[in-house]
């Protein structure tokens, strides 16, 4: 269905409203969250309003998954929050030759 953008903004306004209410069940609250995100893909500058609705406060009812899930979907559009990569490079590894350790002694 094909909103228009006076409509989206309607609805974005009500899922803002939805997100806020921290006591009602998190799927309602998690599945506001995911068309807010839509709209921050269409137009990014909503994407300040969407860092003020993830704070700590408004996590805090939420289970460990949908919170890692929501803070993944924040980090995708907001590089600086990205974590350093844990992937090796091999030509990093070090070998037997650059090792330094003390072997024991008996």
């Amino acid at each position: 269905m094909e909103l228009d953008e006076e409509d989206e903004g309607i609805l974005f306004n009500e899922c803002v409203s939805l997100w806020g209410k921290t006591n009602i069940r998190p799927s309602v609250r998690y599945s506001a969250f995911m068309f807010m995100n839509k709209m921050v893909a269409r137009y990014p500058d909503l994407m300040h309003e969407i860092e003020l609705l993830t704070e700590d406060h408004y996590l805090e009812t939420l289970s460990p998954g949908i919170k890692l899930a929501i803070k993944r979907k924040i980090r995708r559009y907001d590089p600086s929050k990205n974590q350093p990569s844990r992937i090796l490079e091999f030509n990093n590894l070090p070998t037997m030759q650059n090792l330094s350790f003390a072997l024991p002694t008996y």
